[in-house]
């Protein structure tokens, strides 16, 4: 399922998917836009959330706790990224101009601690760098999976792929699904993104939802970065975690792999 948003999204919270209207991701997201002396609370009783900030600056509100934060950009600033668990109420306030934000919420009733994800907390990690050329190079986060909060029934992180270059390559499959969300800098560039064998246009703020056991490589047009958050459900018993490559295309990832062209 692809939904389009080129125009962006209005002042307030904008729901994009919720547990009702989609039987393949049973997950609440939505951006929320902020502006300043503005506030948003939310207390969600059965289900865990996550807050990404994508861009502007607010305050935190969090139990006992509250923190300032601020990103420019998501391709030019590590993030923040609130995460808390079932019952708590969070707040979150605008300080200056509109700030965005995405919203994730997961059904979950057990306990962990809540969390705030400063910078420092999320270093990226470069990959692809010396697979196939530099084709697949791009720099990933991810904020928490289950190794890290087996508590949690969400996995969330985020991607900036390199002009031109491809991510989630060698294609993979996984039981459970996925979603992600999509920026491009410049803003009006796109990229291409496969389910299995249907391929979607993304544009900046499009939204994409995948079905279980369907690869999903991604690319984005020369000239353009593609940055994406993506966001996965742990099933019960069956934990998320990364692998599930397709044995035919893994030999891109040999270092001392030949591919056509080369040299000449």
């Amino acid at each position: 399922m692809h939904i389009i948003n080129k125009n962006g999204f209005k002042s307030g919270y904008t729901p994009m998917l919720n547990t009702q209207n989609s039987q393949i991701m049973q997950m609440d997201f939505g951006i929320l836009k902020i502006g300043a002396h503005e506030e948003y609370k939310k207390i969600n009783i059965h289900k865990e959330s996550a807050f990404i900030l994508l861009s502007g600056e607010v305050v935190f509100i969090y139990g006992s706790e509250k923190t300032r934060a601020k990103r420019d950009s998501t391709f030019n600033d590590e993030p923040w990224v609130l995460h808390v668990p079932a019952g708590i109420k969070i707040e979150i306030h605008g300080i200056f101009a509109m700030s965005e934000i995405a919203c994730y919420a997961a059904p979950n009733e057990k306990e962990f601690s809540a969390r705030l994800y400063r910078p420092f907390d999320c270093p990226a990690e470069e990959r692809g760098k010396h697979e196939a050329g530099g084709t697949t190079r791009r720099l990933v986060r991810t904020f928490f999976e289950y190794e890290t909060e087996p508590n949690s029934n969400l996995v969330l992180g985020e991607v900036i792929v390199y002009p031109g270059r491809w991510t989630t390559f060698p294609p993979h499959i996984h039981e459970q699904p996925e979603l992600y969300f999509y920026k491009f800098e410049p803003e009006d560039g796109y990229g291409y993104c496969e389910e299995g064998e249907n391929v979607y246009k993304v544009y900046t703020n499009s939204t994409v939802v995948l079905d279980k056991n369907m690869t999903h490589p991604q690319v984005t047009a020369p000239g353009y970065a593609m940055w994406y958050s993506w966001a996965i459900l742990n099933l019960e018993g069956k934990p998320w975690k990364l692998g599930g490559f397709l044995p035919q295309y893994e030999w891109i990832k040999d270092p001392n792999a030949v591919f056509w062209g080369e040299g000449r």
